[in-house]
């Protein structure tokens, strides 16, 4: 073990009813709630790639903090029948709330920017949205349909029918670094697909709209359950899928490399900038391992923590994690290494 991982944290102590992390001396606290909180738990949750801002969403609202200071900065006020998705864009700028509708709202000032429209007509409820193709992409997963839109110009690509539900859905951490990486990954009951897209230049976005937009990778073996999160390493080689396991595949060849047991239901799971750490949050608590090998450096909390969900911030020092309480839900700020 290398000196950074011997400085993970080292204990999580619960005072007031507010969860703060102690590691040798520095210790980071939960991020403020607005006086109204998350009485119906927390949803989604992101962290701007600048580092400057995180964001979650509720049932009818989104929350905007500053991550630097945890200081918690506006509202947006969705007015969705159904709980948000939400993803933020490339450029840090701003975030997609789908839901009801596919709206852009400025982060900085909380003003919707502009709507992305071509949904399909009773499709039903925005499942997952996220950011592909290079950067240049917005696909959301609304009812059986997997939705594209070009994220410059807003007009909608094309429409993909997906008709086997859908459990979880990931796109590469980062802009696509080789043309053959994978750009798109779902995961059913049943089997975990990968997929290229083509490429997002002017070129290759007039060929989507003749039907060649989405090309088969590879299939992953199925492992009879729910995938309930799954995320890709950032130089596209490694893909690892969460239920009650780990389970950690090549995205070249679909081989399945190792399973590596979770304790407890996984919600989120993210690898490091560099790629050797994997960090992963579940209903007993937040855990490290180490990349590629596999090995569980260390485990924060435990059955009291009920965390819902995570976001590791870009410089994979911090994770901030939601959890369960009597109330609905906060989130906190774990520090990973020594600063």
């Amino acid at each position: 073990m290398n000196d950074a991982q011997q400085d993970v944290v080292e204990d999580i102590v619960s005072s007031g009813g507010l969860v703060t992390v102690a590691f040798r001396g520095e210790w980071i606290g939960p991020l403020s709630m607005p006086s109204a909180g998350a009485r119906s738990g927390i949803g989604d949750i992101c962290t701007t790639r600048d580092g400057l801002f995180v964001v979650s969403s509720q049932f009818q609202e989104v929350f905007v903090w500053s991550l630097p200071s945890g200081t918690f900065l506006h509202t947006i006020e969705a007015q969705n029948r159904v709980r948000a998705r939400i993803c933020t864009t490339p450029d840090s700028r701003s975030v997609v709330v789908a839901a009801d509708s596919l709206t852009e709202w400025d982060l900085q000032d909380g003003r919707a920017r502009r709507q992305f429209v071509g949904a399909p007509s009773g499709a039903g409820t925005v499942k997952w949205v996220g950011i592909t193709g290079r950067d240049r992409l917005l696909c959301a997963y609304i009812g059986s349909y997997l939705v594209f839109w070009d994220l410059t110009t807003g007009l909608r690509l094309k429409c993909v029918s997906h008709a086997v539900p859908t459990h979880a859905i990931c796109t590469p951490p980062t802009a696509a670094p080789a043309a053959e990486l994978t750009e798109l990954v779902t995961c059913t009951r049943q089997v975990t697909v990968g997929w290229s897209i083509s490429q997002p230049t002017t070129r290759g976005l007039e060929l989507v709209k003749r039907g060649t937009f989405v090309q088969s990778r590879n299939r992953l073996a199925g492992r009879g359950e729910n995938i309930l999160a799954v995320c890709m390493s950032h130089d596209g080689r490694y893909l690892v899928t969460g239920a009650s396991s780990l389970e950690m595949w090549l995205c070249g060849n679909g081989m399945h490399l190792r399973s590596m047991h979770s304790r407890g239901r996984v919600v989120g799971l993210e690898f490091s900038p560099d790629d050797n750490l994997l960090v992963t949050a579940s209903i007993g608590g937040v855990l490290m391992w180490g990349m590629p090998g596999g090995c569980l450096l260390r485990k924060v909390g435990g059955d009291t923590l009920q965390a819902t969900g995570m976001s590791l911030t870009p410089d994979g020092r911090r994770v901030v994690v939601a959890r369960a309480t009597s109330s609905g839900g906060e989130l906190e700020v774990l520090s990973l290494w020594k600063s």
